[in-house]
Parts: structure tokens; C-alpha cells; sequence
């Protein structure tokens, strides 16, 4: 990757925290202190969004139980449309 493009990892700080659907499950005092809600900096994300792609995806789940290698990382594909 070009330079210009790259990412310089040193200045990148990842925080990890509970989507907010998700926090529900934990410790009142986990949520408060990892909750999404509360991050600041985050703005108004739930952190959810994977969750909203697995909802569509389930129902081709069971077209790639029992396919041979290669099928089941080209239906998803094959459904999205790629």
C-alpha cells in the first residue's frame, strides 16, 4: 500500500466497549462503565451493526451446512449479490 495511504498504528487507540443491545446481559456495573451509551467520543452508534447483518443472512444459513469446500464462502457472496 502506498505510503501516503498507510495508517500510522502508533497514533490509533482502540477502545473496546458493550453494544448497547448486548449490554442488557451484563452487570449493571459493566454497562456503566462499558456501555456504548456512555463512551465518550462515540456519538450515537448502538454498535449493533453486525447483529442487523447476521438477521438477513440466517436464512441462507442452511444452504451452506453440507456444502463441499469452497460453497459455503460463495453463497453469501452469491446472495449479496458480489
Amino acid at each position: 500500500m502506498p505510503e501516503h495511504l498507510q495508517l500510522d498504528l502508533a497514533l490509533i487507540t482502540l477502545l473496546f466497549a458493550l453494544p448497547v443491545w448486548h449490554a442488557s446481559a451484563h452487570e449493571e456495573s459493566c454497562q456503566n462503565q462499558n456501555s456504548l451509551t456512555y463512551l465518550e467520543g462515540v456519538g450515537r452508534t448502538d454498535g449493533e451493526g453486525i447483529e442487523r447483518t447476521w438477521s438477513v443472512l440466517n436464512p441462507i444459513a442452511w444452504a451452506t451446512k453440507e456444502m463441499v469446500k469452497g460453497g459455503p464462502e460463495g453463497t453469501p457472496r452469491a446472495f449479496y449479490g458480489y
